[in-house]
């Protein structure tokens, strides 16, 4: 639209962000009416005169010489059938335009957990109206609600969808939350699974209403009703929980109800010679968050100390040009790093903070010699306990770092982490330090406790990786201190366990393929005559008893190589590939990446305790189906960089 300043000479035309004088050359406005006129004719040559028909009303004007444009300009507002059709036009765009905005809503509500109330705030009220220019049609905090369930149970359909068509097992996670403003609990069930494509998901099922007082079998009883509604209640491969006392009778429910269905999970159950199968898995997060914690105390002398010292050696100008130039001295003019004052409650902060120090140890300690009021800084026991407990830590930066939920990780990429918090546990076991060895001490008894759930479904999927297999097993095996008949005896227990359920699949994969009519005509004479020749070809391959796990085994370990991408693109080992999928699909934490080695318990927040427990579950759902989990990367929180 044009906006004209005023009648007298000079005027200003303004056209978006552009002016011109009417003494300048023709505005590009002009043009643009010219073409917008244009639109709404159509140019015929009749008698040798060019002429312009209406397009809605069929007029003719003559268009061509001096005619001109106006009269075609004149006769658009005139015509009432060509003002009937943009009128038509208008409403037809404002209700998309209308739509439009409501789907943006509906998502932006999804992303970022708005309040559903957001919309019926003023000023979003005046900012809708100011960009629709539409006074009328303001949203209601009903309406989001129904357009976040309509988002809801469309994508909750396409999920169902996907989850029927999946070839391999559905791995479950299940987590309980309290709420901070009442009483009222709450359960998560996830899915973890392999597609087609051999991407792992992470798929949240439900977010529901759970008494926390439930009996022994009423958590059993709610998972199984959403198994049920989904379709897999039959395609169960492992079931993880978080740590909790009370979670032990609900496996064990859980367990017999679906063994009674004929789930996978029976198979997994059965199938195994070793008791360490015989278990559900409960979250490791639990026991790794107590392993930070009595960790940090034992260092809280150190941290407290270096938290202190850098407080008082920033206070004033003068200390922070003695710190400088002990920096100078130490280092040689390069400053390096530099040094962080951690945040209260952030175990990786804390870190940060104590492996800086520890690498201007000499910084501190040159400041006692220059400044006698300095009376903070670490006893060299303590910095040498300081530097042992780092080192201890760095195993679960390096696990955090391989959590987030978005992105799944396959249950071997934890192989190395967990073997090495066991590893620092043995190795603190031999410290001279008191604190140091009793408290490795304690917490390789807790470690052994959950990692005995773990290790066969570990070394499973160590197995199952093409650069690892049995070889790696040995080594780490050797590696934790254990002599060779302990080897050889734990290895042993894992091969008999792997080919055990091997077999299983096996005879799975044997009963699926009897089922399966093959009709003759589907095929030329030829076709059969190739088919017979590579099912003899195949049974000869595997005559004796061999089977592929035999084959694959006998194989030399890979180069390093994408796990997923090898057993998607093997064609040989399909049974093999196919127990690979679920095995490599297990979570071994069942919670995000921001909560793994948080203190304390889910607890969801007296904002999100106050909404319908459907509409919640829709909110969470969505979200997740729509986003995937958030992902809080491993960050160093730090107040700042000192120097």
């Amino acid at each position: 639209m044009d906006y004209i300043g005023g009648e007298n000479d000079g005027q200003i035309l303004q056209t978006g962000n552009s002016a011109y004088s009417d003494g300048d050359h023709e505005p590009p406005n002009k043009k643009l009416k010219r073409f917008n006129v244009w639109n709404y004719y159509i140019k015929i040559q009749e008698d040798g005169k060019e002429m312009c028909e209406c397009k809605a009303c069929g007029k003719m004007f003559i268009c061509g010489g001096r005619s001109g444009i106006s009269q075609l300009d004149q006769h658009i507002p005139k015509c009432h059938l060509m003002m009937k059709s943009r009128i038509a036009e208008y409403f037809k765009l404002k209700k998309l335009e209308h739509v439009m905005v409501r789907q943006s809503i509906t998502q932006m509500t999804i992303k970022h957990y708005l309040p559903f109330q957001f919309v019926e705030w003023d000023e979003f009220r005046a900012f809708t109206k100011f960009v629709s220019h539409n006074e009328d049609q303001f949203l209601s905090r009903d309406a989001v609600v129904a357009d976040v369930m309509k988002v809801y149970l469309l994508e909750k359909d396409k999920l169902k969808k996907q989850l029927a068509a999946i070839k391999g097992s559905v791995c479950l996670s299940i987590r309980c939350w309290t709420s901070s403003a009442s009483s009222r609990g709450y359960v998560t069930l996830t899915a973890h699974f392999m597609d087609d494509q051999w991407n792992l998901n992470v798929k949240l099922l439900n977010f529901c209403h759970f008494d926390p007082s439930h009996d022994n079998f009423e958590l059993s009883r709610k998972v199984i009703g959403y198994l049920q509604e989904w379709g897999i209640e039959r395609n169960v491969f492992s079931i993880t929980m978080d740590n909790a006392s009370a979670n032990d009778d609900d496996l064990l429910n859980l367990k017999n109800q679906l063994s009674s269905l004929d789930s996978l999970l029976r198979t997994f159950i059965t199938s195994a010679t070793t008791p360490s199968l015989e278990k559900h898995f409960k979250c490791c997060a639990h026991v790794f968050d107590l392993m930070v914690q009595e960790s940090l105390k034992v260092v809280r002398d150190v941290s407290d100390k270096i938290r202190n010292s850098l407080k008082y050696l920033c206070v004033s100008d003068s200390r922070w040009k003695q710190v400088s130039q002990c920096v100078v001295e130490v280092s040689g003019g390069d400053g390096g790093d530099g040094l962080y004052l951690d945040v209260p409650g952030k175990w990786v902060s804390t870190y940060m903070m104590l492996t800086r120090a520890i690498k201007y140890r000499s910084v501190f300690e040159r400041m006692c010699l220059k400044d006698t009021s300095y009376s903070h800084c670490p006893s060299s026991e303590e910095w040498e306990r300081g530097e042992i407990i780092c080192a201890f830590l760095k195993n679960f930066i390096g696990l955090a770092n391989i959590i987030p939920e978005s992105t799944y990780p396959t249950s071997d990429t934890y192989l190395y982490e967990f073997w090495g918090i066991e590893f620092s546990l043995k190795k603190m076991m031999l410290s001279e330090d008191d604190k140091i060895r009793d408290m490795a001490s304690k917490m390789l008894i807790e470690f052994d406790k959950y990692l005995s759930e773990y290790s066969m479904i570990l070394a499973f999927a160590c197995v199952l990786n093409p650069c690892l297999k049995f070889q790696y097993l040995e080594f780490i095996y050797e590696n934790l201190g254990n002599d060779m008949e302990t080897v050889k005896n734990k290895v042993s227990n894992v091969r008999k366990a792997i080919y055990a359920l091997f077999n299983e699949y096996a005879n799975k994969s044997a009963s699926t393929s009897s089922r399966i009519p093959v009709r003759d005509s589907l095929f030329t004479s030829r076709e059969r005559q190739f088919r017979e020749y590579l099912e003899k070809e195949r049974q000869e391959k595997y005559a004796g008893g061999v089977t592929q796990l035999d084959l694959y085994l006998k194989e030399k370990c890979i180069d390093d190589t994408n796990v997923l991408q090898y057993w998607k693109r093997d064609r040989e080992y399909d049974i093999l590939a196919r127990m690979a999928r679920d095995v490599l699909s297990v979570p071994i934490i069942a919670v995000a990446s921001e909560s793994a080695f948080s203190h304390g318990i889910s607890i969801l927040n007296k904002y999100r305790s106050c909404m319908v427990s459907k509409n919640m579950e829709a909110l969470v759902c969505s979200h997740n189906w729509l986003f995937g989990f958030s992902r809080l990367a491993v960050s160093f929180i730090a107040v700042g960089i000192l120097f």
